[in-house]
């Protein structure tokens, strides 16, 4: 090293003055450096190593200093080391990666004119304190790296400092993928940073084209904020189509391009569940757009390899499933007819490309109560952000042991049940038909974190916490979990499954053939629930409810569950349905979505459907029907 070191202080020196108008992001900003303090000494004296009198200190580095040092590309980066006590030894600036002897006190001793040895005594601290700094000009990326600050003792001390040189950079936030659902508002955040200054001017690009913002289609704006070390554009573009699906590019004037693909779904599918008995070839199902002799034809989801006989890779028998991010997570009972031909599963698709995520299997004391009767039917996944899918908790119903399922990938399985999940009222009456049916939990729905659950055979709701009820429902006792839930309301007959969209919940009267809504913030009452359609021929028993459609529709699939068990049941008539409504109108003309948002607007003049004087007229005269309740599939 020593030998390395003395045959390169025989290549000339150059010296380069840094000018005082460069940018520093280091430790230290060196703006007014006093040149007339750069020593010069002869080469004889750089190179005596004598340590003088033993009774003068050794030299010492400043260790407090920061080490790391940032730059950006283009100015000039400046390494400061101190030293305390250098008397007549030389302080050296070594590139670490290819050994190079930069400078040596003042001198520099490279080719490359950007480097310089800059220093300054008195700092403050005396005279035992001196800085020497090795600036350089116009940083490049390939600048960056270890320098070491070296002190010319026996041996030699060193110090080793670290340079990141940085370049501006252009980031789109949510990337590389966005998804967003059609007639919601594309929103594209670039943020440019590591810049010196902001950029004159930044692009966005749709395809590969200039993004014209005053086009046919209107709608598309940009907001643009400079900030002092991040510049941030956003690109709004209103009422997404499918057709607005593609790539989008943040091009500024002084950095990278970012870019992004946004898919824009109207998948448009209408999945449908059979539960699997003799001669029911699959259980869950889409909507084609073939119609048969009874209506539109299905299409197995996702093939018929899927539904082979006691198959447990495959899909057995579905009862219901649950949508959230464009994944469906389907709850696979395991049973054909009574018979459990395999362990029940939760299977987890992207529906993007209808691959297969995840499957996991639930443990028999998981699935069953400690009789080992069990039946799970309902599904709900609760995901608190959709780019940590697998961080979903999902809740599954068991309908005959009367308990709750948890699952979470981080803390497993646990089970909890109560009370309250249990039957009370059994006796069921449809259309004048009469039929006894002892199940539990069928309607779950997640309205502000609080679970709602609907038991069939019970008239009320309850609710629970969601935060926290998973880690805590390992320990939890039937009479700790009934401390824990609360009486949400008391209905006027049972009802089936449920749904909801903010602060809204939509449930059904078995009884009365209807479909209600209330405003959860405030009391379940009859003056406070809302009947929202009524008929006693299309809802007879509506055993599928779901928020569709990105908020805007809630759509009700109804069957003859009453003939099914009465065994009346005629194939010639019409039997199962799939029902939407329109949740703007029943926004607008309803006070079920009150306490949303405090700028919710009511009308004066409205009061209850039911108090309403065309109550009693027939449903196809009833105002709302043409534009918010239409019935899509029927089934014979």
């Amino acid at each position: 090293m020593a030998l390395r070191w003395q045959a390169r202080l025989s290549i000339a020196a150059i010296l380069f003055m840094c000018t005082e108008d460069t940018l520093s992001l280091g430790d230290r900003t060196i703006d007014n450096m006093d040149r007339h303090a750069i020593q010069t000494r002869p080469r004889q004296q750089m190179l005596d190593h004598s340590s003088g009198p033993k009774s003068k200190p050794e030299p010492t580095f400043d260790f407090t200093q920061n080490s790391n040092v940032t730059a950006l590309i283009g100015k000039t980066a400046y390494l400061t080391c101190r030293v305390r006590n250098l008397g007549d030894k030389t302080v050296s600036w070594v590139r670490h990666r290819d050994i190079h002897i930069l400078t040596a006190g003042a001198y520099t001793y490279t080719s490359d004119q950007r480097f310089q040895a800059l220093h300054r005594q008195n700092t403050g601290h005396g005279n035992e304190w001196s800085d020497w700094t090795l600036c350089i000009k116009w940083a490049q990326e390939r600048d960056q790296g270890i320098y070491e600050c070296q002190i010319s003792t026996i041996p030699i001390k060193s110090y080793q400092f670290h340079l990141n040189v940085v370049v501006p950079t252009a980031t789109i936030l949510g990337g590389p993928e966005l998804y967003v659902g059609a007639g919601s508002t594309i929103n594209l955040t670039c943020a440019i940073r590591f810049s010196s200054e902001p950029p004159a001017y930044i692009f966005w690009y749709y395809n590969e084209n200039v993004l014209s913002y005053d086009s046919p289609r209107g709608g598309v704006s940009v907001i643009t904020e400079k900030g002092g070390d991040v510049t941030t554009s956003w690109l709004l573009i209103q009422t997404a189509q499918p057709s607005d699906s593609g790539e989008y590019s943040c091009k500024p004037s002084n950095a990278n391009t970012a870019s992004i693909r946004v898919h824009v779904l109207n998948d448009g599918r209408i999945f449908v569940t059979s539960v699997r008995e003799q001669g029911v070839p699959a259980s869950l199902m889409t909507v084609s757009d073939e119609i048969g002799p009874g209506g539109p034809l299905l299409d197995p989801y996702l093939s018929w390899s899927w539904y082979n006989e006691n198959d447990c890779n495959g899909i057995i028998s579905v009862y219901r499933v649950s949508i959230k991010c464009n994944h469906i997570f389907v709850l696979d009972c395991g049973k054909i007819g009574e018979n459990a031909v395999c362990p029940p599963q939760l299977l987890i698709f992207d529906l993007k490309n209808n691959m297969l995520v995840k499957r996991i299997r639930i443990p028999p004391h998981i699935a069953n109560n400690k009789n080992g009767t069990g039946l799970l039917v309902t599904p709900l996944a609760y995901v608190s952000d959709c780019k940590h899918i697998n961080d979903a908790t999902v809740f599954m119903a068991d309908v005959e042991g009367y308990g709750l399922a948890i699952y979470n990938e981080n803390f497993g399985f646990c089970r909890i049940e109560s009370n309250y999940m249990k039957p009370t009222d059994a006796n069921f009456m449809i259309e004048n038909q009469t039929f006894y049916l002892e199940d539990g939990i069928l309607g779950l729905t997640i309205i502000y974190k609080q679970l709602y659950y609907a038991p069939l055979a019970r008239n009320e709701i309850y609710k629970m916490d969601v935060c926290n009820l998973h880690q805590e429902c390992l320990d939890l006792s039937q009479s700790e979990v009934d401390k824990l839930t609360q009486l949400a309301g008391t209905l006027s007959g049972q009802t089936g499954p449920i749904a909801s969209k903010q602060c809204a919940i939509f449930f059904s009267n078995i009884p009365e053939t209807s479909i209600l809504c209330q405003d959860t913030g405030k009391e379940f009452h009859s003056t406070n629930t809302e009947v929202i359609a009524q008929n006693s021929d299309l809802l007879q028993f509506a055993s599928g409810m779901k928020v569709v459609n990105y908020g805007k529709s809630l759509i009700v699939l109804t069957n003859r569950i009453q003939k099914v068990i009465t065994n009346t049941l005629n194939l010639n008539e019409t039997n199962f349905r799939i029902l939407a409504m329109n949740i703007k109108a029943i926004q607008n003309e309803t006070n079920c979505f009150a306490s949303c948002s405090e700028d919710h607007s009511k009308s004066e003049h409205h009061m209850p459907w039911h108090s309403r004087p065309w109550h009693s007229r027939s449903w196809h005269d009833k105002p709302w029907y043409n534009d918010r309740f239409w019935y899509y599939f029927t089934k014979r």
